[in-house]
């Protein structure tokens, strides 16, 4: 994202104090550099105190005369105008610098909106930038105050301290990289009604698409097999069927729960109670590989509220047009197990999402996502590197969804967007439980938190933390990432691209 102009900043601080006509000359060879790991890094005089909250992503900066910067980097699922970004700084400023008063914020550029904060012994400006697409807006926005002495060389200061702010992915040690065997992907087509694609890796077998139960009971499932039969890596499951919860009415009409009910449109739904995503994982691990393994067990088990929440997002509007008649959850959760095949040792993993929809009399659920491997342990790191990609390479076909839900196109591109989430969460999420079971997959787990391997132009490679679109590097090897292609600052970095 492009930076707030630093000169416009200042423009407000210097004009704050118009008989301040000094030329103080700023000179930071003596300034130190503050680096939070993995997150940023800003260089600022000596004396000056950093503060971050990990929670926010709010930073400030302290100097020893009073003097306050302020970057707090914010995500809003609207898309930004001039008029709501103009709502939005005031918003924030007054958050940032609750001591001031504001005027009435002003056009700086393209995508940036600025104003100027007077006080009884300082003077502030403050300005956000933003860029927007269809899934919503990345903002940035910066806020600086001094006392009302030495305005413009404390806005020299602040221009090089923000000029200074970049983010920080750390390079992996070369001894740490893994030296996988390149996959080369296609994308492949639903054969039954051409209703999603998925990228696989060539020359693996693929089985699955659509299964159709009626006309609204339609379910997906794809299942991978590597071309000498040893590693399995699968999305969803067909033979899933939807649930809904027991309740006075089902006990009265003699169904209790394991029976099937059917809806007036045909639909079968399985009455039985709700499982969170961690108990049906737990569940489908044993009821599927526990007897395609000798010596079976589960390894770990856990929760996961972070690929929860991304469901969720999907549900806050739906919720609150229910007016409480109903209400949606989900709840996620994963599970890794082991045993040996054949003589040898084999590792699985199986993640699941379920959703919960109460309403005012019973409710229904369902699995929203579930997917895994079984891999020999050497080959654990290419299935989830095969996983990863299956999960997040998925794609409903717009033109069908269309035709099955009219009134919910846009639910197509909802659902990709989260699964792109789902993947990268959940290559990471493996790794992290892994780390804990076996010291000896230490290497493995390094590549399930998810890297990617760049290069620049003169042809030295980065390996880095996989959370970006595009990547840049500047003359201190401190790579950044952006989600549009729109270099952070010209001057200081230069593109890096993925090596394929």
């Amino acid at each position: 994202m492009k930076r707030p102009s630093a000169i416009a900043l200042l423009v407000c601080l210097a004009c704050s104090n118009p008989d301040n006509t000094g030329n103080a000359q700023n000179d930071t060879q003596d300034w130190v550099e503050h680096r939070e790991p993995d997150v940023f890094a800003i260089r600022h005089p000596a004396g000056w105190t950093v503060w971050f909250d990990d929670r926010s992503g709010r930073i400030r900066l302290s100097g020893p005369e009073g003097e306050t910067a302020s970057i707090w980097a914010v995500y809003s699922r609207a898309s930004l105008d001039e008029g709501r970004a103009t709502r939005l700084l005031a918003q924030l400023a007054a958050q940032m610098e609750p001591d001031l008063s504001w005027e009435r914020p002003v056009t700086l550029q393209r995508y940036a909106v600025g104003m100027r904060g007077t006080g009884k012994e300082k003077n502030g400006a403050a300005s956000v930038t933003w860029l927007s697409n269809e899934s919503g807006s990345a903002v940035f926005c910066y806020a600086v105050s001094a006392p009302l002495a030495n305005s413009e060389r404390h806005a020299q200061d602040f221009a090089a301290i923000l000029a200074s702010f970049h983010p920080v992915i750390p390079s992996r040690p070369a001894s740490q990289r893994l030296n996988l065997t390149p996959l080369q992907y296609t994308r492949w087509q639903d054969p039954t009604e051409t209703a999603f694609t998925v990228e696989i890796p060539r020359g693996w077998r693929v089985q699955g698409g659509l299964t159709r139960y009626t006309a609204v009971d339609y379910r997906r499932g794809v299942y991978l097999e590597s071309p000498d039969q040893s590693v399995n890596v699968f999305l969803m499951d067909p033979g899933i069927p939807f649930f809904v919860l027991p309740d006075q009415t089902t006990m009265a009409l003699g169904m209790g729960e394991g029976t099937f009910y059917t809806a007036m449109d045909g639909s079968r739904m399985l009455i039985r109670r709700y499982a969170s995503g961690v108990d049906f994982a737990h569940e489908y691990a044993l009821s599927r590989f526990s007897n395609a393994l000798q010596g079976f067990s589960i390894r770990n088990r856990q929760d996961r509220p972070d690929i929860a929440q991304v469901v969720n997002r999907e549900f806050v509007q739906l919720n609150a047009a229910g007016e409480g008649m109903m209400q949606h959850s989900g709840s996620a959760g994963e599970v890794s197990f082991s045993g040996t095949r054949n003589g040898q040792a084999y590792q699985g993993y199986v993640t699941v999402t379920t959703v919960l929809s109460r309403m005012a009399y019973g409710g229904a659920w369902e699995v929203r996502h579930l997917s895994g491997f079984v891999a020999p342990e050497p080959r654990v790191d290419e299935a989830v590197q095969v996983m990863t990609k299956l999960v997040s390479s998925f794609m409903w076909n717009p033109q069908w969804f269309m035709r099955q839900y009219q009134t919910q196109a846009n639910v197509a591109d909802i659902t990709a967007r989260t699964a792109e989430q789902l993947g990268t969460m959940i290559g990471t999420s493996f790794g992290r439980g892994q780390e804990r079971i076996d010291r000896a997959m230490r290497g493995f787990t390094d590549y399930l938190r998810g890297t990617i391997t760049l290069r620049d132009e003169d042809g030295r490679e980065f390996n880095v933390w996989n959370s970006s679109n595009y990547y840049w590097v500047d003359i201190f090897d401190d790579v950044g990432g952006t989600e549009l292609f729109q270099n952070p600052d010209v001057a200081r970095f230069r593109q890096l691209v993925e090596i394929r």
